[in-house]
């Protein structure tokens, strides 16, 4: 980001970034992009209609920022989040800020989910990264434009790096003559799907939307209830209940301390085997 030549920097002067996600890790890069914008040849924020500043546009499908750290009490795989009620962070605050970015000092050191979520609401608001957000948008699709033949692919799967990224080969026109080598296809708000070009692409939306759950012998048979941890919300649902919890990671022992003040009997077990 801070090569000083066009042909050297990952976005051309005047060209176009996409971020796919408005969560911790998209409002980071968005901030990274937006203080290039600023710092090119010294154009300040304020002039990002000129063709001389990098734009940034953050793709969100929901209606606010926050990724996961956004609770909610509907569950399922169309919901993103798979935070619950009484979570707080099990690392301390001071060891999870943005660089030069710190938390309030007055807060706990292991906080709720409220107070990431407002921390992350006011560092968007401190970099005015809000105006660049597209919210309610999906990004339905992403294809890399093949120069030569005019026409989309789909990204190889490969992890071939010459046919990835954006960045060195190619035409290095000025923006004008080249509009990107990603086209972004997303559906607005009113469901009407759309299409943009870039020249880079950040993908930042996460990876605790669809459980993982493994095969688990007999479970057809069982009469009772069984979710996945994805959507758990609240331990309430579980009084005077028999519980069994699979699972001692983070997420399994926390949830497990909860389930046991209202279940009549909870057992934990650290795995299948």
């Amino acid at each position: 980001i801070n090569q000083t030549t066009a042909e050297q920097r990952l976005v051309p002067i005047g060209g176009r970034v996409a971020i796919i996600g408005a969560g911790a890790a998209g409002l980071s890069a968005a901030k990274s992009f937006l203080e290039l914008a600023s710092s090119v040849e010294g154009k300040q924020r304020d002039d990002d209609d000129d063709d001389n500043v990098v734009k940034v546009d953050v793709f969100e499908q929901s209606s606010r920022i926050g990724g996961t750290w956004v609770y909610t009490e509907e569950v399922g795989e169309q919901e993103h989040s798979s935070m619950y009620l009484n979570l707080r962070t099990n690392i301390p605050k001071e060891v999870m800020p943005f660089i030069g970015v710190p938390f309030d000092p007055t807060l706990p050191s292991y906080m709720t989910h409220e107070q990431v979520l407002g921390y992350l609401e006011d560092f968007a608001k401190k970099y005015d990264i809000m105006r660049h957000i597209k919210f309610s948008s999906r990004v339905v699709r992403l294809s890399r434009i093949n120069e030569e033949n005019n026409h989309t692919f789909s990204p190889p799967s490969d992890g071939n790096k010459g046919e990835g990224g954006g960045g060195g080969e190619g035409n290095n026109d000025h923006p004008k003559n080249d509009q990107g080598r990603w086209e972004v296809i997303w559906r607005d708000n009113l469901g009407q799907e759309r299409k943009d070009r870039y020249h880079a692409v950040l993908i930042c939306n996460g990876h605790y939307t669809v459980p993982s759950v493994p095969e688990i012998g007999g479970l057809d048979g069982f009469t009772g209830d069984c979710i996945h941890a994805h959507n758990y919300r609240r331990p309430d649902a579980f009084q005077d209940k028999r519980v069994a919890v699979v699972g001692a990671g983070p997420s399994g022992v926390d949830i497990s301390l909860e389930i046991a003040s209202k279940a009549k009997v909870m057992t934990m077990r650290p795995s299948l085997s």
